[in-house]
């Protein structure tokens, strides 16, 4: 069976993908009979999402490293230069700054890719709200909980850390689902 769309037609035969386009249809008419099933085509759907999804990665990734960066490197900066034996001398932490924004174009895209899966033909404000409340409790506050036990760090720093962080997901879940915001899926119960 072959399965023809507006880009051409895309088939199965033993597992693989057969992609074409109009113009090579009848090259592949001969392997219809043994095809084994049909595949969707990729549509400009599809190609729009993927866009999407890249726009929404670099925005949230540039967003979260500002977000970070007014969180840890102002905010919470007086605290952290007081526990200057907790860290790595300034000079020092410059050398790992590549695995920094590694670190944040890995939050980055996950974070933008789990909320894609997910977004429902809801209000986008409370879905990103919601989110961004859902990572934090995933994420932020049991983390630095456990810092808390393994690493002396005074507990007026890890609720500040906690509250810094818990809001900039909060913010990040809201651009996040903003960017979403005309993309939602129907809820399907069941």
């Amino acid at each position: 069976m072959v399965s023809e769309c507006k880009g051409g037609i895309v088939a199965r035969h033993d597992g693989l993908a057969l992609w074409s386009c109009q113009a090579a249809a009848p090259a592949y008419a001969f392997i219809q009979p043994a095809l084994a099933g049909a595949i969707p085509c990729p549509t400009l759907e599809g190609e729009n999402m993927n866009k999407k999804f890249i726009v929404a990665w670099i925005v949230l990734f540039v967003a979260w490293f500002v977000g970070s960066f007014v969180v840890h490197g102002m905010l919470l900066r007086t605290d952290y230069m007081q526990l200057s034996t907790l860290f790595r001398a300034e000079g020092d932490q410059q050398k790992y700054f590549p695995l920094m924004i590694l670190a944040h174009v890995i939050l980055s895209g996950a974070f933008v890719w789990i909320y894609a899966r997910g977004v429902e033909a809801r209000p986008w404000l409370a879905q990103g709200v919601r989110f961004g409340v859902a990572v934090a409790l995933l994420t932020i506050v049991p983390t630095y909980m456990i810092y808390f036990v393994v690493q002396p760090m005074p507990g007026e720093v890890v609720i500040k850390q906690i509250i810094f962080d818990g809001a900039l997901m909060v913010i990040l879940g809201t651009v996040v689902a903003w960017l979403y915001r005309n993309t939602a899926r129907p809820v399907h119960v069941g």
